[in-house]
């Protein structure tokens, strides 16, 4: 008699349904007050209840992330450094801001000097396009948009000058070590913004709507709170487009190549900005970089008109 198969991967996703939950949020935490929209930071702290359940594929991803920062963690070990004081908490009391850290790192040519720790899984694109504290900085990520602020304040909060981000590709697991100093003014910003979300706990009134944003609003856990029109069925109209359709999908998919052109077009016109001649020949192409004067007595030097940069190949017709 033989047995009756069992759907393996219902049952695991039937188990994890029984994990969705939202936490109370009694305070401005270090991990999400970076976020770029203030309403939803208030949302987070009024309306905590009322935010959607995380969805199951997002808890896998949670529980990857918490593999990730044990490999991390038994790496760093590994190779000599100590991490101590995992998951120590902080609390600013007059902003009302509490976190977390991953860890403070220690060097065993320098054990007494530890630096704050934030480790941090992201994808291959991600991992590819961060390579620098400017570039998280710059990042259109909402949830990269927060790391600057947690690590800034972990700085704050501990006194030190300096701190470690390690990220760690989730596709091949590779790491790459990202240095970030303390800025105080940066910080300064943080714990105004934090102390205007308190603001807004003793009244009814909440922050203006921001401009629809697809990155910031698309996937937001209070949507269906701050833009209850897209939840009406009578503000809505379903359309059979398949062109706009099609466009949609295909424009979904060209936007990581988009965002690797302007990053690539950026270095170009750095290099051709510190050539010797205004016109340069390199394999297949020539960039030809155009200048001016500058107009004023505060400008008179001359200056590069960076988006003016153009490059064409050689090859073939210039008409075509």
């Amino acid at each position: 008699m033989k047995t009756t198969l069992i759907n393996v991967d219902d049952r695991i996703k039937e188990a994890y349904e029984k994990d969705r939950r939202v936490y109370p949020c009694r305070s401005n935490r270090a991990s999400n007050i970076g976020h770029p929209c203030m309403r939803y930071l208030v949302y987070s702290r009024k309306d905590w209840q009322k935010k959607v359940l995380p969805p199951v594929d997002l808890l896998y991803i949670f529980e990857g992330g918490n593999y990730i920062e044990t490999l991390a963690i038994k790496r760093l070990e590994k190779a000599g450094f100590t991490v101590t004081s995992q998951q120590r908490d902080f609390e600013d009391q007059k902003a009302g801001i509490t976190g977390h850290i991953d860890g403070f790192i220690a060097f065993p040519e320098a054990p007494e000097e530890k630096y704050p720790l934030e480790i941090k899984s992201i994808s291959q694109w991600g991992y590819e396009a961060i390579n620098s504290y400017e570039d998280i900085l710059r990042s259109d990520k909402v949830w990269v948009k927060q790391y600057p602020a947690q690590m800034q304040l972990y700085l704050y909060l501990s006194n030190k000058e300096r701190g470690m981000f390690y990220f760690v590709n989730k596709q091949n697991l590779q790491g790459k070590t990202i240095w970030v100093d303390l800025d105080y003014s940066y910080c300064e910003g943080i714990l105004r913004k934090a102390e205007e979300v308190n603001s807004f706990l003793v009244s009814d009134e909440y922050p203006e709507r921001i401009p629809y944003d697809r990155d910031v609003c698309g996937n937001c856990d209070f949507k269906h709170l701050c833009m209850p029109e897209q939840n009406n069925p009578s503000q809505i109209q379903f359309s059979e487009n398949q062109e706009l359709e099609s466009l949609l999908n295909r424009r979904e998919e060209l936007e990581p190549a988009r965002k690797e052109y302007e990053k690539i077009d950026k270095e170009v016109k750095e290099i051709a900005k510190t050539a010797p001649k205004d016109n340069i020949i390199i394999g297949g192409w020539v960039i030809t970089r155009k200048t001016t004067k500058g107009m004023s007595p505060a400008k008179p030097q001359q200056e590069w008109i960076r988006t003016a940069v153009s490059i064409k190949p050689l090859t073939g017709n210039s008409d075509e």
